[in-house]
């Protein structure tokens, strides 16, 4: 299976800007990627709204357990926020490389924010000592991993853009792959900040103030977008509208905006394909067939040796992988004759 670091890598080396959305959990991601997405990265403020908790304070064995899941998913690369690492030391910004590497993310970001409010970024040479020790972690790596260093100033207040660039300048030499300060506020400070470096750069959409189109962010110079938060904000304010409609008027009217049963179920569909194609688990067999006439057959038979169903029919297919793990699927027609092609 090729390496999805060096995948992840190649999409920041294609000519056009890409959007790497933040899906929040399994459900989320399996839709980003049957949508086209190519790549997904965690949102560090997102697990910590679906674990009812603040930002900041959700540990970091819970957050490995979280990435892990998504990579386990999804078959894109997945970049995990993991925020300022394990600790302050250099050391605790390259030990989370290896760690996610090893779990198979493709990239991870690290940022300069202390998680102090009194003082809130690294001092200048620390914050690049801690990029430093996590680009030589990457380099000692068997796969590909992509670093996005991010200059957190313009999120805590420090709306200091020469600083700024400053430190993303000292990040990219330090070996960062990727450049990243959220929070600027227009499309000259981005289309500056772009100018000014030689390696990607990425953008967060969604936050408080102007809005820029795809279009406008890749005339800009910017190669990558991602969203943070934006979306699971997004859900959970409308989850709050639909219960305080309930609670203050009483009605039920936001079920009118819902989308149908079939229409999302629809979105998971590619998840089944996904356990029979991925390349991941090879040499499978089908250890039961069942025909909803009721007929029973029983197979140990690779797969490839299978015949497509006949058009109409629904086949509840039971999956022995490599892993012994057994995994249903209930496939038409036109669905498993996908899997001979």
């Amino acid at each position: 299976m090729e390496d999805k670091g060096k995948i992840f890598r190649r999409l920041h080396e294609l000519d056009d800007v890409f959007v790497i959305p933040n899906p929040w959990d399994i459900g989320t991601a399996w839709i980003l990627e049957t949508m086209g997405f190519k790549a997904l990265a965690t949102t560090s403020t997102g697990l910590a709204f679906l674990l009812g908790v603040q930002e900041g304070t959700v540990p970091w064995e819970q957050t490995l357990l979280h990435c892990q899941s998504l990579v386990n998913a999804t078959s894109l690369p997945v970049s995990a926020d993991l925020e300022k690492g394990m600790g302050d030391c250099p050391e605790s910004a390259a030990q989370p490389v290896e760690i996610a590497a090893g779990i198979g993310l493709a990239g991870c970001s690290l940022e300069d924010h202390t998680g102090i409010t009194s003082k809130p970024i690294y001092d200048f040479s620390l914050a690049v000592e801690r990029i430093e020790a996590a680009a030589k972690a990457r380099d000692a790596l068997a796969t590909d991993f992509v670093i996005t260093a991010r200059a957190e100033n313009f999120m805590w207040g420090i709306t200091d853009l020469d600083e700024t660039i400053l430190r993303l300048q000292a990040f990219e030499k330090a070996g960062a792959d990727v450049l990243y300060a959220p929070g600027l506020r227009d499309i000259t400070m981005i289309k500056t900040v772009c100018q000014e470096l030689t390696k990607p750069v990425n953008i967060v959409m969604g936050l408080p103030g102007e809005i820029f189109s795809i279009a406008e962010l890749a005339d800009a110079g910017v190669k990558r977008i991602s969203v943070g938060a934006s979306m699971t904000r997004f859900a959970y304010g409308m989850f709050v509208h639909a219960a305080q409609e309930i609670m203050s008027k009483g009605t039920f009217n936001y079920s009118k905006d819902a989308m149908g049963f079939s229409e999302l179920a629809s979105y998971f569909e590619r998840k089944r394909l996904y356990l029979l194609r991925n390349r991941q688990v090879e040499d499978m067999s089908v250890e039961r067939l069942l025909v909803h006439s009721g007929d029973l057959w029983r197979f140990n038979t690779p797969l490839s040796c299978l015949q497509p169903p006949q058009q109409g029919k629904t086949l509840l297919i039971t999956v022995l992988t490599p892993l012994k793990k057994h995994v249903n699927c209930i496939l038409t027609a036109k669905e498993i004759s996908l899997l001979f092609i």
